[in-house]
């Protein structure tokens, strides 16, 4: 990953980070957890970063679909 993101973390450096391992959403801000492009990101990378999302994000079939695609469990945090 590239260096260690906090919740204060540009959105650039979260989308980076993402794109190495998605658990790496859990640490971005709540704002960040509501963009659609870094949560895509994190859940094709680790279907699980689904239950990190915002609740709107949870709604997404696009998202979802991603989600369940790397990790079927990931359904669970579905909204």
């Amino acid at each position: 990953m590239s260096g260690i993101i906090t919740s204060g973390s540009s959105r650039s450096k979260v989308l980076e980070a993402v794109k190495q391992n998605g658990c790496a959403l859990c640490h971005a801000s709540a704002a960040l957890k509501d963009d659609r492009e870094i949560v895509l990101e994190a859940v094709k990378r680790y279907g699980y970063a689904l239950g990190d999302a915002s609740a709107a994000l949870k709604d997404d079939g696009e998202i979802v679909l991603e989600a369940v695609k790397k990790n079927g469990d990931a359904l669970k945090f579905a909204s």
